[in-house]
């Protein structure tokens, strides 16, 4: 799965969701990086180096780059 989100067209929906990782770690990473970058003085390059240190960097940069389609299929169907 790691190779299909480095590399493939599209995010591996169906892999994701056998992993069954619990939604509050990805709401936890949306909201600390938000609130770095929200409060008074937020820096960017903190939340950079965040993402770096967790790691998220090279797949957010593949999505951009070879603009993957990160359409959800469920969000998909409702558009």
């Amino acid at each position: 799965m790691l190779r299909q989100l480095r590399h493939d067209k599209i995010v591996p929906w169906a892999a994701l969701t056998q992993l069954q990782a619990p939604k509050f770690f990805s709401n936890t990473i949306e909201s600390v990086l938000g609130t770095m970058i929200l409060e008074p003085h937020g820096d960017i390059d903190i939340v950079h180096e965040t993402i770096i240190r967790l790691n998220i960097l090279p797949v957010l940069e593949r999505i951009v780059k070879d603009k993957a389609d990160v359409w959800h299929p469920v969000s998909r169907i409702a558009q």
